[in-house]
């Protein structure tokens, strides 16, 4: 009797067959090899199945060493018809354009950590000062391989004074002692910290020590009319708007005035024989240890008085005569 293959039974040998050859079976020395195109390896070295896919873990091998990180190494039709031939894979290039792109897995290292570094370096050789480096050739970039430390060492520093130019060597990780150096140039800043006004500060608005802060610039910023000590903001008054974190002028500030044109001052006279006191009205305004002109309003004569505190004023001694 002839026997007839059930359908349905057909089809679960065939999936099984082909569920076998998927995990290891008998399909994989017939498995096909395909160039893939955009590589990003991790470790030092490229290997064959980084370039080829298809390939098995058993016979997979070194091809070529990994570019450096952050750098693209492009592998052309002639060298990869060479490496498929050295590893017997039945493979060959289509196009005299066949490329593959092989890139190094890797992490850029932000350029606030080299300046930094450089800037420590320097600092050893001018013990006690503050500077800040700006590096001139911009388009440095530095990046190190994946699950390494972000750090960098600096070689070979010389420094100008005189210029304030300087060049070194640098070379990340700083533990790795087969790092690629790269050039630095750059030049040196002295800083110095300035006053500045903490917020925002209104014309008129009295400066309090607690409206200012420090600011850390560059000492060529700063010239002979720029306010460099508390003294010379506290307790005066804004000329015009103060701009937060903005260095400020001398000329943006004025002495606060404790005497206003046009007030009731009082005038004091003390010696160690008397002490009279007095009203008279001011002519004018006038800051602490200012010399102004006061009216007696007795006998209208015009005195001057020493600013001493709010709408008080101490007379001179030529001047004992006009209180009357």
């Amino acid at each position: 009797m002839k026997l007839t293959p059930n359908r349905n039974a057909t089809a679960l040998i065939t999936s099984m067959v082909m569920s076998w050859a998927l995990v290891g079976g008998a399909l994989p020395p017939n498995q096909p090899i395909h160039l893939k195109r955009d590589v990003v390896v991790t470790g030092s070295n490229v290997m064959l199945s980084d370039i080829f896919a298809g390939i098995d873990a058993k016979t997979d091998t070194i091809v070529a060493a990994a570019p450096t990180p952050g750098k693209q190494m492009n592998i052309g039709s002639r060298d990869l018809r060479q490496i498929a031939t050295a590893n017997e894979l039945s493979w060959r290039p289509t196009s005299r354009h066949a490329l593959v792109k092989v890139m190094r897995e890797s992490r850029s290292i932000p350029m606030k950590l080299v300046r930094s570094a450089i800037e420590q370096a320097i600092t050893l050789d001018l013990p006690g000062e503050d500077v800040e480096i700006e590096i001139t050739n911009r388009r440095l970039r530095l990046a190190i391989a994946s699950g390494h430390p972000p750090t960098v060492k600096v070689h070979d520093l010389t420094y100008d004074e005189r210029t304030h130019h300087f060049t070194c060597q640098i070379s990340a990780p700083a533990d790795n002692p087969a790092a690629v150096r790269h050039s630095v140039t750059g030049r040196v800043y002295e800083m110095v910290k300035m006053p500045v006004a903490r917020t925002h500060i209104r014309p008129g608005q009295t400066v309090r020590k607690s409206d200012i802060t420090w600011r850390r610039v560059r000492a060529s910023q700063a010239t002979y009319n720029t306010i460099s000590s508390f003294d010379e903001l506290v307790n005066h008054t804004a000329r015009r708007p103060l701009i937060a974190g903005r260095l400020l002028r001398r000329t943006d500030v004025q002495p606060q005035q404790l005497v206003i044109k046009g007030d009731f001052v009082t005038l004091h006279f003390r010696n160690a024989q008397m002490s009279l006191t007095t009203r008279g009205i001011a002519l004018e305004s006038g800051a602490r240890d200012d010399m102004v002109r006061i009216r007696n309003t007795r006998s209208k004569k015009v005195i001057e008085g020493k600013v001493i505190s709010p709408n008080a004023a101490v007379l001179q001694l030529p001047m004992l005569a006009h209180l009357n």
